[in-house]
Parts: structure tokens; sequence; C-alpha cells
């Protein structure tokens, strides 16, 4: 159990990008850019740059570590349509300058210990040669049209960056032509759907869940990067003419601007997992609860939630709820009364002290509703309960049965059945069903 398959998502992608890298190598060798020597300059400029880059990690919300070197390949990509003298550059020489940076940030990586990401690399290195190819395409076409019609149609495909007389010209007098509008939003989009997809499919792979909830996920917690990083490229592109190495220094503070700014969203999101944390344990610090019984419905809640393809947000709420489910409790006077207390009273007082701090109104909503069930007789399922309440019901009442020094000496599967018979009423049957596939995969059921 835990074998990873022989023809698993890495595999497939490792060995798709290493013969597509092997091929590329091969034309470029084979090619007159290689013997150029104002090209290997240019070439062996992006390939350090993309090494550089390549160091810059940003944490996304699901805590996957992303590299931004594709965003210089993505500028050198780019940087054979602004100078016409240059057009000759081939997609495998972009693929070949993004593949010489990232060994070359490997080398870096293992000398300081750190660990590899090679599978994500070649990942970028799939999606880069998609995005490329399709703004190739997108470029000839407004260069074929602009040729055809002197320019005039030319502008809904590119920028005008020179005007005369008779308006906008594909190319410049200093010999540069125009960025593609369409062939950027196209190279975005093929860059934006190839890693979605392929990372979508790793992670389904890992864990077997809704595939569509995984791919909302991943375009949420990555669209705005990629496109911070296509535009950061395109800058680079526009400035590396003029500027020369210059540009590098310029484009390498957008990236740490960006690093930066994904450091402090994780860091502010792991001081409320803290805080959160250390509120939980109050009412078992007061004997109100037992010792690690919010960190456990927390965690199993995660899991039942990842299982039911949940959307990330969403799961970190549940999680902060889950922590925090039985905070109302520590309004009861004496924890010896807790057991009489009113179950609905505990929650509204739970969810009164989440709503005070100003935050996470549907984690107080949540807290709030985890006690109503599923449905009532002679009523449909309860459709304002959300996912969130009815998976940290279950939780809780898994532990309540299974917790450490219980003393009804229950087995998992015995309190399985006692959770299953409640399921037409208590507990909606698609968390149960969650629960149970959860248990299996620890190998406790």
């Amino acid at each position: 159990m835990g074998r990873k398959p022989l023809l698993s998502s890495d595999y497939l992608i490792g060995g798709g990008a290493l013969a597509a890298l092997a091929v590329a190598l091969v034309l470029f060798a084979t090619s007159d850019i290689a013997h150029h020597g104002h090209e290997l300059h240019v070439f062996g400029a992006f390939a350090l740059l993309v090494a550089a880059s390549e160091m810059f990690e940003v944490t996304l919300p699901n805590d996957r570590q992303f590299s931004l070197g594709i965003a210089p390949a993505l500028g050198f990509a780019l940087y054979g349509s602004i100078v016409p003298v240059y057009m000759h550059k081939s997609i495998p020489e972009v693929l070949s300058v993004f593949a010489v940076g990232v060994g070359l940030a490997t080398l870096m990586r293992v000398s300081m210990k750190k660990p590899l990401q090679l599978i994500d690399a070649a990942i970028h290195f799939v999606a880069l040669a998609g995005g490329a190819a399709v703004y190739q395409a997108f470029a000839s076409l407004a260069a074929t049209m602009g040729a055809n019609n002197h320019g005039g149609r030319a502008f809904i495909f590119n920028t005008c960056l020179h005007k005369t007389a008779h308006g906008c010209t594909s190319t410049t007098g200093d010999g540069f032509t125009d960025l593609s509008i369409f062939g950027l939003l196209a190279m975005l989009l093929v860059v934006v759907i190839i890693e979605t997809t392929l990372n979508a499919y790793r992670q389904v792979e890992r864990n077997p869940v809704p595939v569509l909830p995984i791919f909302k996920d991943q375009i949420r917690s990555t669209g705005a990067l990629h496109l911070s990083i296509l535009s950061v490229g395109s800058l680079l592109a526009i400035a590396y003419p003029p500027l020369g190495p210059w540009a590098f220094p310029l484009f390498l503070a957008p990236l740490a601007a960006t690093q930066f700014a994904f450091r402090q969203f994780a860091s502010i999101r792991k001081t409320y997992l803290q805080t959160i944390g250390a509120l939980s344990r109050v009412p078992e610090m007061a004997g109100y609860t037992q010792p690690g019984h919010s960190k456990r419905v927390a965690h199993l809640a995660v899991e039942i939630a990842q299982e039911l393809g949940v959307n990330q947000a969403e799961i970190d709420e549940i999680e902060y709820a889950a922590l925090l489910h039985d905070i109302g409790r520590v309004s009861i006077p004496d924890p010896q009364d807790a057991a009489d207390a009113s179950k609905l009273e505990l929650a509204l007082t739970g969810a009164g002290i989440v709503r005070e701090t100003g935050h996470f109104p549907r984690v107080a909503e949540m807290i709030e509703h985890q006690y109503e069930p599923y449905r009532r007789r002679g009523e449909d399922a309860n459709p304002g309960l959300s996912m969130g309440a009815k998976i940290i019901k279950v939780c809780s009442a898994f532990d309540d049965l299974t917790r450490p020094g219980a003393t009804l000496g229950l087995s998992t599967w015995d309190v399985l059945e006692r959770l299953h018979l409640g399921m037409a009423y208590e507990f909606d049957p698609a968390v149960i069903q969650a629960l149970t596939r959860v248990l299996e995969k620890r190998g406790e059921a």
C-alpha cells in the first residue's frame, strides 16, 4: 500500500518533459543560432536569469511551493518577437534556455541542501512550450494580416508602439515590433490551463477526490500569480533591447516583491491558525473537553472535506470552525455542568464569540449550526446547513466515541455502525461515507 505505480503522473510528466528537452537540445545545437556570438550571449544571460529566478519561491494557499523561473523564460520567448532581427529565435531555443537555467538552479539547490523541484520544473517546461507555440502562432498571424492590410487590421492583434501620419505600423523606426495582445492572452490561457490540469491530475492521483473542485482551486490559487509572471516577462522582453543586462536587476525587483507578498500572505494565514489553535485549547485547559479533542476533530474534518472535494478556502474555514467548535463551553461557570448544558446555547455562545472578532462570519455560522440534525422527521434535508457544520458534527461525534480513554470500548467499525444508523436524520450520508473512506486510507477501518 502506498507504492507509486509505474505510470504515475510524475513519471509521465517527467518522462515527457525529458523527451521534449532532448529534442529541443538537439535542434538547438544543430541550428545556426548556437554558433552566433551575440545570440549565445543573450542565451547565456537569460539562462542565468532563469536560474536566479528559480531560487525565488512562493507558497500557495494549498501550501505548495511555486518557483518563478518560468517568468524570464516567457520573457525570452517574447523577446524574439520584439526585435525583428532575432525573429528566427525558435521554440527549441526557448526551451533550452529554461532547461539550462533549471539545471543551474538544481545544482545550487543541491549545494544548499534544499529540496529539488524537478516535477514542478517539468510542468513549467511543458507549459512554456505550449505558451511559446501559441504566442508565435498569433504573432505570425498578426504579422501576415499587417502585411496584407498595411497595418490596418494588425492593430487588432498588436499594441501600437509607433505612430505615423498614416496610423499605426507593425514595426517601429528603431527596429522593434509590437507585442501581440491576443497572443499574450492566448499564452496566459494556455500556460494556466496546462499547469492547472497537470497539477490537478497529480493531486487527484495521490488522493482520489472530485477533479472539478481541485481544478477550480488550482486556478484560484495560481491565476493571479501567472498573470503577474507574464506581465513581468513582457516588461523584460520590452526592456532588454534598450537596457541590455541592466534590465535584469530591474526584473528581479518585482519578482522579489511577488515573493514577499506571498510570504506575507502565508505568514498571516499561519498566524491565524496559531491564534485559533491557542484559543481552541482554552476549553481543554479549563476541563470542559477532553485534551486534544479540538485538534483531532479539526484534522479529521480537513481530511473529510478534502475527500468531498471542498475548495481550499472553505477547507481553511472548516478547520478554524472545528478548532473552535467548543469555545462556547467557557461560558459555563462550572465544568461539571458541561454535560447538562444546552448544546444549542453553547453553539450560539461560541458563534457569538467568533463574531465579536469581526472576522470569519462563515466560521461563526458553522459553529452555530454544528448540532442541528441533517434533517428532521417528515422534512427534507436542511437546506441552510452548511457542509462545514455537517462535517464538524460527524467528526465531533466520532471523536467522542473513539477518543483516548473512552469508556465504551467500541472498535472503529462499531463506531461507524452507530454513525451509519444516524444517517437518516442526524448525519449527512455523504459525510459518513467520506469518513469511512478516510478511515480506510488511514488503515483504521
